[in-house]
């Protein structure tokens, strides 16, 4: 039955009805007939199966039900069907999620119509908290939202994610169905759980045109969030100057005088060197030069001699050619020492795939991965390669939904009929009623990276690969081994459709990723080839994207459009030009690709912003990203800017290197590579039930740690609920030891065990963290990276360092206030995002417990000079320090942080006000000045 219903056969399946056959009979997975019907869509089968009475309620293995599928899949003869048959319109799936939410997210708007029309309930939420209003609006789908405010939805309602419909809009800037919003009466000053407004969010995003429709709507420009940021701050920091025109055109100028003050500092951090640092600058790097060491120390130093006969050059251009030559390996000498070589990039790639498996465990799923630049090895950060991730930069998560495979007309050779083939042309499938956001962002802060969330479909087969046509074989410079590797990626690989979609075609189409084959080949880049890649993405990233020589900011080229160009180079290249003094050259010979391809098609009628065409997918073009559609004549001038800004980059090289180069952190060979799991974690939400087992896995070591806080901010005292707690903190393995410690010394605290707290303290007073693993910057190791990442976690003390989602801070009525605020750290970003340090909390419990105090004050005086010390470390170790000049030094270093980030500015300031009772400015917390109230419990603090 179930074979045949699969297959489609109505007739088999009727036959086998006639035979008494079993039409409830279930796969592994709890499917019956009845869901793989309405799964696929056929309809007959599915009249035939509800004929012969088959449960029309059952659900699968993740609470799907029959109509449940057929409304996700946008089936509406199916679901049409199960409706008049009385199937249940508000069953919920295992997260929480009914027919009618999944009919909206996917738009499938004809569906939610019948659904509604069925009396749906049209305000349940999923267990993230999203309603079917919420994430229509958040989707985009118009119609969707239509149908649901004529229902009529609650508008206004705010859920599990604090979040109304408005704010969602305003965060991924969905102009439409704001309007909608507003139309129907949508508070346009309602504030999530943190304060927020959706003015807030889409002055953050950048959003212009919904700024300026909420400002239409009377939505107030002088609105503050909980830490006193207003909508005017958030656009400066990030830099949206249209943004921050409209506001201050309405009104918003005199809202804070921090938000000019944060204008100020963006601009200063944009705006070239002066002259006069340029020179010192090129006289520092000419001193260099003086002393340039022996080639042996160059990592990719073949032994051929760059092509170029000197007997061909005039003086002059021999003079040119030399001086280009030194400073290609002096730029490619410091990039060396700030990590950016192939050993190290190796490194980065083991840890995104500890990360991939630590996640995949967690969620008990294998289709979820671990991609873009954090996983690519090279480009997460642009200062060096060490494991951090750029406060600018993000980790890309995608997770594959399960369903049926699209399969393209004229690719696919699945025993299929033509009716279930989809169409495909410039690198999309036709496939009407799904989202045009690619990925759901969550917004990082200065400990934790922000996070893209992608949902992905699968497709049964790649289409024709454009690097590995015969044609191009043929000329390729790539290694035949390469070229290899990548054909064999074709089929162990999936291929996928993301929901995104060409300028105009938003909720008709998906767009064919190659993210695979992509990771690839970046991980396969020699040291010079990746550096090359750095070299490009800090040119559009941080020049021309921030300002051209005509003092105009440059939209529309991404990072995207630099890997495909790095492709290029490798594809056309020969390999012996691959040498550290030929850096610059090939850098300019990038440009000069871009360049060409941007002229090319400014001359064509190109009004939907071409630039390139795809490495990987044959007759696909790559677009400006973000900017929309224009008459032909004014995208040709704007193309036209562009390619003035490419020139002027290669016209300014030589100024553009020095600048690059004071921006890079050196490292040392073998100095520390950083990851820690959980902190970097995404999917927060997603927590897992206590281990029953007394021995447990690294992944569950996040879950025991989260259920542990939670266990001390309990009110029962009982000896029950003591055994409980310490049974679940022995729970955790040495290489969590100092967050195990630290956990028992508070489960004594709590229950009045001072003695017991101390011995404890006593115990491991000569033990340290492991802040991360030696890795060494040139020459590549003997063991699997992988394996080497596993070690460093499972044999040291790695698990310390925490980011938790919980719904509210936990208070601990037996340590002090100063103490917990610091530990459990507030993260500037979401109001339940929270930082736990379990290093720095046994420094305070040291100190506050005197026991171990010298220790305590050698951990304040390695915070105040080592520079991999974070926000939360800075601040702990301030709030405890005696020292007048240890307490300068890190005031020093806090203003640096907040300067990374004025977003920090406010949340530090009223953070600390709530640690000292009143309030305080930035010299108080280097102070460290006692709080005159609220201290409880052991209150021995500086």
């Amino acid at each position: 039955m179930l074979a045949a219903t699969h297959r489609g056969h109505s007739e088999v399946v009727s036959l086998l009805i006639q035979s008494r056959a079993d039409v409830n009979l279930r796969q592994v997975d709890n499917e019956s007939p009845l869901y793989v019907a309405c799964q696929i869509g056929h309809f007959k089968i599915a009249q035939a199966l509800v004929d012969a009475k088959a449960e029309l309620n059952v659900q699968q293995r993740e609470g799907a039900t029959p109509l449940f599928i057929a409304a996700q899949q946008g089936h509406l003869k199916v679901v049409n069907l199960l409706i008049r048959e009385g199937a249940h319109v508000d069953t919920q799936t295992a997260s929480g999620a009914t027919p009618l939410f999944i009919a909206c997210a996917n738009g499938h708007d004809r569906v939610a119509d019948s659904l509604i029309k069925a009396q749906a309930d049209i305000d349940t939420m999923s267990n993230d908290g999203e309603s079917p209003l919420f994430i229509a609006s958040h989707q985009g789908h118009t119609k969707a939202v239509d149908l649901l405010i004529k229902a009529p939805a609650d508008v206004d309602l705010i859920g599990g994610n604090w979040m109304s419909a408005l704010h969602a809009t305003a965060q991924v800037n969905e102009l439409r169905v704001t309007k909608q919003l507003i139309r129907a009466q949508a508070n346009v000053d309602i504030k999530s759980a943190d304060g927020l407004t959706p003015l807030h969010l889409a002055s953050y995003q950048g959003s212009a045109e919904v700024v300026t429709e909420l400002i239409d709507a009377q939505a107030d420009v002088d609105v503050t969030q909980a830490n006193g940021i207003t909508p005017l701050v958030f656009a400066a920091v990030q830099g949206h100057e249209r943004v921050v025109k409209s506001l201050m055109e309405a009104g918003a100028e005199s809202s804070l005088q921090q938000g000019q003050e944060v204008l100020l500092s963006v601009r200063l951090v944009e705006d070239k060197q002066s002259g006069q640092e340029a020179a010192n600058s090129g006289a520092v790097a000419v001193a260099q030069q003086n002393n340039l060491p022996d080639e042996k120390w160059m990592p990719d130093s073949p032994t051929s001699q760059p092509q170029v006969d000197s007997n061909d050059l005039t003086s002059d251009e021999k003079a040119v050619l030399q001086k280009e030559n030194e400073l290609s390996v002096l730029l490619h000498r410091r990039l060396s020492q700030s990590g950016f070589t192939e050993s190290r990039a190796k490194a980065q790639a083991a840890v995104a795939d500890v990360l991939q498996d630590i996640l995949r465990r967690r969620l008990r799923d294998n289709e979820v991965f671990v991609v873009g630049s954090y996983s690519e090895s090279w480009g997460n950060n642009l200062s060096a390669l060490d494991g951090t991730t750029d406060i600018e930069s993000d980790i890309d998560v995608m997770r594959l939904i399960s369903g049926r495979d699209y399969h393209i007309r004229g690719v696919c050779r699945c025993d299929l009929v033509e009716d279930e083939q989809v169409e495909y042309t410039n690198g999309h499938i036709f496939c009407p009623g799904f989202a045009s956001n690619p990925a759901e962002p969550l917004l990082g802060s200065v400990l934790k990276p922000a996070v893209d969330l992608v949902d992905a479909r699968r497709v049964c087969c790649y289409p024709p690969i454009a690097p590995l046509l015969p044609d191009r074989v043929v000329d390729s410079e790539i290694p035949e081994s390469l070229l290899l590797s990548l054909e064999q990626a074709l089929a162990s690989t999936h291929c996928h459709v993301v929901h995104a979609a060409p300028q105009n075609q938003a909720g008709r189409q998906l767009r064919v990723s190659t993210t695979f084959l992509e990771k690839l080949l970046l991980r396969s880049l020699n040291t010079v080839q990746g550096q090359l890649f750095i070299i490009l993405k800090y040119l559009v990233k941080k020049v021309i994207s921030s300002k051209d020589s005509y003092n105009t900011r440059i939209q529309g080229l991404k990072a995207y459009h630099v890997k495909t160009t790095t492709f290029r180079m490798l594809e056309t290249t020969p390999r012996e030009r691959w040498r550290p003094e030929n850096l610059i050259s090939l850098t300019k010979k990038s440009l000069k690709i871009l360049r060409d391809s941007v002229e090319k098609n400014a001359g064509h009628n190109n009004g939907e912003g071409k630039i390139l065409d795809h490495f990987f997918l044959c007759d696909t073009a790559l677009y400006l990203k973000g900017v929309e559609p224009k008459a032909a004549e004014e995208m040709k001038a704007f193309l036209e800017t562009i390619a003035r800004a490419l020139t002027h980059l290669t016209e300014n090289f030589d100024e553009l290197v020095i600048q690059f180069m004071s921006t890079l952190r050196s490292i040392n060979d073998g100095d520390m590579f950083y990851f820690h799991p959980f902190v970097v974690l995404p999917y927060m939400h997603a927590q897992n039930p206590s281990p029953k087992s007394n021995k447990i896995e690294y992944h569950e070591i996040y879950d025991v740690v989260r259920e542990a806080l939670m266990f001390l901010s309990d009110y029962d005292c009982s000896s029950k609920s003591h055994l409980g707690l310490l049974d679940l903190i022995g729970k955790l393995p040495d290489c969590a030891r100092t967050a195990r410690e630290s956990l028992r010394v508070l489960a004594c605290l709590k229950f009045g065990l001072q003695d017991a707290a101390a011995d404890i303290l006593i115990g491991c007073r000569l033990h340290k963290v492991r802040r991360g693993f030696s890795w060494p910057t040139e020459k590549p190791v003997s063991s699997s990276a992988t394996e080497l990442v596993w070690q460093h976690l499972c044999n040291s003390d790695s698990a310390w360092k925490f980011c938790f989602t919980l719904h509210q801070r936990p208070t601990y009525s037996f340590i002090s206030r100063r103490m917990s605020e610091c530990v459990i750290f507030q993260l500037e970003n979401y109001y339940t995002n929270f930082s736990v340090n379990f290093d720095a909390l046994l420094q305070c419990l040291r100190i506050e417990l005197k026991v171990g105090i010298e220790e305590a004050h050698g951990w304040i005086r390695d915070v105040a000079v080592r520079a991999d010390a974070d926000a939360q470390e800075l601040v702990t170790a301030a709030l405890y320090c005696h020292d007048v000049e240890l307490k300068r030094r890190l005031k020093e270093r806090i203003q640096k942080v907040i300067d990374r980030t004025a977003v920090l500015r406010g949340w530090l300031l009223d953070a600390v006000r709530d640690w000292y009772g009143r309030p305080c400015s930035i010299d108080s917390i280097a102070a460290g000045s006692p709080s005159s109230e609220k201290e409880t419990g052991s209150s021995n603090t500086s």
